[in-house]
């Protein structure tokens, strides 16, 4: 019931956002209005999104599709989108391709992305790095997002990627709790690893993903 239940609120709920979104595109709206509508609905449309992946990670309905997927195209493709898109500084070495679900880690990457825009000051840079760490075994890829912090408010390690978590904080800002518990579970999921450290008065999450099989060998 509660399955149906999040299908149903997700089909209603996409109808009039995609109605919100047309109308506000055709208005000459001056640009403050017009951001907080936009970032309004996108707000809406993430947190539907993050209770549909909860409830499939729920009842175990994932789906992996395993493939190459290029990095720094994803990541572009990613940053391009956010609509805080001008804070987010891209810094990338030549990567090879992971081998990994690419829905899914867009997923990842999208909500640690939004996690560090949404609880870091409105005027300061949000870094994405990614680079290749060698091994004797395997090659990884390593992407690493960092962000100053908004407020005096350390999020609690131990708890930072359970279900529904917020910092005390972290109510001033719209969210749901699950952003960095799908992060967390799908990571695992595409054999990966996701560390959170604070650094220098920085937020910084570390994803470490296994690098394709068709790439070049260790030298």
């Amino acid at each position: 019931e509660q399955s149906k239940f999040l299908a149903m609120l997700s089909h209603e709920l996409k109808t009039p956002l995609s109605g919100i979104r047309m109308v506000v595109a055709a208005q000459n709206l001056s640009p403050t209005p017009h951001d907080q509508i936009v970032n309004a609905v996108e707000d809406i449309d993430h947190i539907v999104e993050r209770c549909l992946h909860a409830e499939r990670i729920h009842e175990r309905s994932v789906r992996l599709e395993f493939a190459d997927v290029h990095l720094d195209d994803l990541l572009k493709k990613i940053c391009r989108r956010h609509v805080q898109s001008p804070r987010i500084r891209l810094e990338i070495q030549e990567v090879a391709p992971v081998h990994s679900d690419q829905q899914i880690l867009s997923v990842v990457l999208s909500n640690l992305i939004d996690n560090a825009c949404k609880y870091s000051p409105s005027d300061t840079e949000v870094t994405v790095s990614a680079s290749t760490l060698k091994n004797e075994r395997q090659n990884t890829v390593q992407i690493v997002i960092e962000n100053k912090l908004a407020y005096d408010d350390w999020p609690d390690a131990d708890q930072l990627f359970s279900k529904y978590y917020r910092s005390q904080n972290a109510h001033r800002v719209t969210g749901s709790g699950l952003g960095l518990y799908l992060v967390d579970q799908f990571t695992r999921m595409l054999g990966g690893t996701v560390h959170y450290q604070p650094v220098h008065g920085k937020v910084r999450f570390t994803l470490t993903l296994p690098e394709s099989s068709l790439a070049a060998p260790v030298q």
